[in-house]
């Protein structure tokens, strides 16, 4: 599965119900969408991922590939097998 963008992103995990997103007002200290308890296995994520907060993540056998975000922040992740 390949990610292009936030935007992307968001579209699918509107399609998973067990995914936690939160729309918070964007702040100093918040960004404007969090991502919580998500594994994503197999992925590839490219471009533009401005605003994003994810945290509680897995990433497994996932490839990151030209992925740039000013105030994209991953707390509490796990990354195996991955490629940066």
């Amino acid at each position: 599965m390949v990610i292009t963008s936030k935007d992307g992103l968001l579209k699918h995990i509107e399609k998973d119900d067990n995914t936690k997103l939160k729309k918070n007002k964007p702040s100093f200290d918040k960004q404007e969408f969090e991502i919580r308890k998500k594994t994503f296995e197999g992925y590839t994520f490219t471009k533009d991922f401005v605003g994003l907060e994810i945290k509680n993540c897995k990433f497994i056998d996932c490839t990151f590939e030209n992925i740039w975000g000013f105030f994209l922040i991953f707390q509490k992740c796990k990354f195996l097998k991955c490629e940066f």
